[in-house]
C-alpha cells in the first residue's frame, strides 16, 4: 500500500493535517474550556483578596470539596446506589480471580448517620489465592 518513502511521508503529513482539523475541537472542548474556568475562579479570588473578602474564599473552596465529594461518592438514591455498587462488587470479584459471582442485594436499611445501609449477597467460585 504504502511503498515508497514519499507516499509515507504524504501519508504522515495528511494524518497530521486531519489530527490537527479535528484535534482542535476535541483540546477546546477538554482542555481551554476546563482552564476558562480556572481562570475565572482566579479572577474572582484575586478581587477577594484585594478586598479583604476572604468569605467568597473559604465558599469557593467548599464548594470545589463538595463537587470532589460527590463525585467519588454513591448517589443518593438507594436504588441507584444499590445498582452503582452492585456493579463494582461484581467487577472486584472478577478481577481477584474469582468465577461465577453472584451479587444479590438485600432490603436497604434506613441509618441516620449515613442515610443506607446497602447490605449484599454474595456467592462465588475460586482459589484460596483468588480469595486471599
Amino acid at each position: 500500500m504504502l511503498n515508497s518513502t514519499r507516499e509515507k511521508y504524504l501519508a504522515i503529513i495528511a494524518a497530521v493535517c486531519l489530527l490537527a482539523a479535528v484535534g482542535w475541537e476535541s483540546c477546546s472542548a477538554l482542555v481551554l474550556q476546563p482552564l476558562a474556568g480556572l481562570e475565572q475562579e482566579l479572577q474572582v479570588a484575586e478581587t477577594a483578596v484585594e478586598n479583604g473578602s476572604f468569605e467568597e474564599l473559604r465558599l469557593m473552596h467548599a464548594v470545589r470539596q463538595l463537587k470532589q465529594l460527590r463525585s467519588t461518592s454513591l448517589p443518593a438514591d438507594p436504588g441507584q446506589a444499590i445498582a452503582v455498587y452492585q456493579a463494582w462488587l461484581i467487577q472486584q470479584l472478577e478481577a481477584a480471580g474469582l468465577q461465577t459471582p453472584s451479587v444479590s442485594p438485600v432490603q436497604a436499611i434506613p441509618d441516620e448517620a449515613l442515610g443506607h445501609r446497602l447490605p449484599f449477597s454474595v456467592e462465588c467460585t475460586g482459589s484460596a489465592a483468588a480469595i486471599a
